[in-house]
């Protein structure tokens, strides 16, 4: 590859290449290409830490994920809705409800733009533990914020609200 591109791999490379190791579950591979990148003096951007973060997360090493996330913010690297979303699913996974919750309204605090997918992480997340009710607060509380998404269609928690027969609260 280095003779077609004449030269070093640039950064969307390496993600490429970052990004098929972590999908293709060949997480060891993972770290040979970052200390490529770094010796190549590539430095990593936003799209490189979410996918280094989601490696972690998903071979069970989360406290290395987090970990990553200081070090993201330490380098400067501002993370964006998919290093959080990945963080939450992460904490979530290791049933840390509240810290997960923690992280969504830093999201806030940092003035991040919520998506639809954050607050089906956290509505998921919580209705799977049987907290609809924690996660219908929750909402509430991103509403008068002004931090739901104007996209969010609440089906998953109507849905588990009709099944525990409180048609009041889907209402």
């Amino acid at each position: 590859m280095r003779k077609l591109i004449d030269g070093r791999p640039n950064i969307a490379v390496y993600n490429i290449l970052l990004h098929g190791c972590v999908k293709c579950g060949q997480h060891d591979k993972v770290t040979d290409i970052c200390n490529r990148m770094l010796k190549d003096r590539v430095n990593p951007d936003v799209f490189t830490f979410n996918i280094l973060i989601s490696s972690y997360c998903m071979n069970k090493k989360f406290e290395m994920a987090l970990e990553l996330f200081r070090e993201m913010r330490e380098k400067g690297c501002s993370p964006n809705v998919v290093s959080f979303n990945t963080l939450i699913m992460g904490f979530f996974r290791e049933r840390k409800f509240n810290e997960g919750i923690k992280l969504a309204y830093e999201v806030i605090d940092l003035g991040c733009e919520f998506s639809s997918v954050t607050c089906e992480i956290l509505v998921d997340g919580l209705c799977r533990e049987d907290k609809i009710m924690e996660a219908c607060e929750l909402l509430i509380d991103f509403s008068r914020r002004g931090a739901l998404p104007s996209n969010f269609d609440f089906y998953i928690l109507v849905e588990k609200l009709c099944g525990k027969r409180n048609t009041g609260a889907a209402l």
